[in-house]
């Protein structure tokens, strides 16, 4: 009798840093978990703009910020994803912009993740130190598992 526990397992990834380890990781889930779907998220971090209380919030990757705006970042997402995983089937590669921790809960419940592999992050922006961590938020509000990896 074969009981697949996590059909779908999410892995969000930040671009500009990617969490090799964690990717690492996921390789050996698929060889032993075999799920249906693996999905890997990159969510677009909105920073207050302190120059222009107008524009208070803004998407790091907006269009405005990094050349090509959220296409690029798909695409080096994409080759990204490509060069680890050319040969696992049924993945699929999803962004999307705003507060990452709820981005990434709302993702998992929509998409019907059983399983949300992250990775500790180093803090980068100056709120983030006055907030709990990205990982602790998903825990804390997330109804899929959750496996954080240092």
């Amino acid at each position: 009798m074969n009981i697949q526990l996590f059909k779908k397992i999410l892995c969000p990834v930040d671009i500009n840093d990617p969490p090799l380890g964690t990717i690492e990781f996921v390789r050996q889930l698929i060889n032993t978990l075999r799920p249906s779907e693996i999905h890997f998220l990159y969510v677009c971090q909105f920073v207050p703009i302190m120059y222009y209380p107008e524009q208070f919030l803004q998407p790091v990757c907006d269009a405005s910020t990094v050349p090509g705006g959220v296409q690029a970042e798909r695409h080096l997402l994409e080759e990204f994803i490509t060069s680890h995983f050319a040969s696992t089937p049924n993945i699929t590669v999803h962004i999307d912009t705003g507060d990452i921790a709820s981005t990434i809960v709302h993702y998992a419940e929509q998409s019907k993740i059983d399983l949300i592999v992250l990775e500790t992050h180093k803090r980068e922006y100056l709120f983030d130190l006055f907030s709990s961590s990205i990982p602790e938020k998903v825990i804390r509000h997330s109804k899929s598992s959750v496996i954080v990896l240092k």
